[in-house]
């Protein structure tokens, strides 16, 4: 999805997903970083950002994810209350939050979710999604020298989370 801010210094909001699958955790090549991350991307204007994490996840892999709070599960949210234009309901709060660089004129903050998923069968997309994708167990996400300290560190614990 495109950037929603144009401007340097205007700053993006993303949701990424930590998608785990029987005591693994998924990550996909990113081509243009040269990052091993999970799969993400842009929150699109009309989109809460747990419908803009559930759809990029869908983009990027073919996957249908739950997203997790902890270890309640929150795909849908019971309405809280009414304000002046109606239903008010509770975002999900993302496992973590954080703000990085994407050059020196454009940043992100990344809302990082964690969820299940019910098969480990990635269905490439046929466009500028298509990347390098892997399963990686605890040990594996450990070890492998590739994946920055924070992917490993949100990686770890949404195993630690969701693992069985």
């Amino acid at each position: 999805m495109p950037h929603i801010h144009t401007k340097p210094g205007q700053i993006d909001f993303i949701a990424e997903v930590f998608c785990v699958y029987q005591d693994r955790v998924l990550f996909r090549f990113h081509e243009k970083a040269r990052l091993w991350i999970a799969p993400g991307g842009h929150i699109e204007l009309h989109e809460t950002p747990e419908e803009a994490a559930i759809r990029e996840v869908k983009e990027e892999t073919g996957l249908d994810v739950t997203l997790f709070s902890g270890k309640k599960e929150t795909s849908e949210h019971e309405p809280v209350g009414t304000n002046l234009l109606g239903d008010c309901r509770e975002l999900l709060v993302p496992a973590f939050l954080n703000v990085h660089a994407i050059n020196a004129e454009h940043r992100h903050i990344s809302l990082v979710y964690f969820g299940t998923v019910i098969t480990d069968h990635i269905i490439q997309p046929e466009n500028h999604e298509k990347a390098e994708c892997r399963w990686l167990t605890r040990e594996q996400v450990q070890s492998d020298t590739a994946i920055t300290p924070l992917m490993k560190k949100y990686a770890l614990v949404a195993l630690e989370t969701l693992s069985h």
